[in-house]
């Protein structure tokens, strides 16, 4: 079986017919070729075909950030948007709109008083001196047998009422917490 050599480039020959290397020649046939892709570029971005190019590209610049910014003002994924609005930032589904802007309220409410419930612990700012959640303030009036005891009523009455809970009731917690505190344990 004969092997059959691939020929070589027709520049490759011309170029050794030349006394000169390939690069040369590619480098002379992009010099010629420029002007005249500039000049098929110029024509073409005359045409609508170019307008209407443009003109895309910029609806779907402006869709992508209207998403983005949806997304990170209703703490949401990007696709949210798309079941309300359309590509030109048109209001399609107004309900479902409300129901994402209610979903964040939600969630915002609820954070917001996780927060206030467990931001003090250990800043100093509580009224029980600033201890963690089981350390004992100096100033308390308790015995050790009563403070264990009020530490099981304080573990017992969290786990029915912590917001985390499906049964949780966010103002039983605030005032759990502020017994804790006032018990100091």
């Amino acid at each position: 079986m004969r092997i059959l050599k691939s020929p070589q480039p027709k520049i490759h020959t011309i170029a050794s017919a030349l006394d000169v290397d390939a690069d040369t020649i590619y480098d002379l046939i992009e010099k010629k070729i420029a002007p005249l892709r500039e000049k098929i570029r110029a024509e073409f971005q005359a045409t609508p075909e170019y307008a209407t190019k443009q003109k895309h590209k910029q609806i779907l610049e402006a869709h992508n950030k209207a998403k983005a910014k949806f997304a990170k003002t209703y703490a949401c994924d990007e696709t949210e948007y798309e079941y309300c609005y359309d590509v030109f930032g048109n209001l399609m589904n107004d309900t479902y709109l409300q129901k994402i802007i209610s979903q964040y309220k939600q969630r915002r409410s609820y954070y917001r008083q996780q927060h206030s419930n467990y931001g003090n612990y250990n800043t100093g700012g509580s009224n029980w001196g600033g201890f963690g959640s089981y350390q004992v303030p100096t100033d308390s009036t308790y015995t050790d047998d009563e403070k264990t005891l009020l530490k099981k009523f304080y573990r017992t009455l969290s786990k029915e009422f912590h917001p985390d809970n499906a049964t949780g009731d966010t103002e039983a917690m605030q005032l759990v917490n502020k017994l804790k505190g006032d018990w100091g344990v």
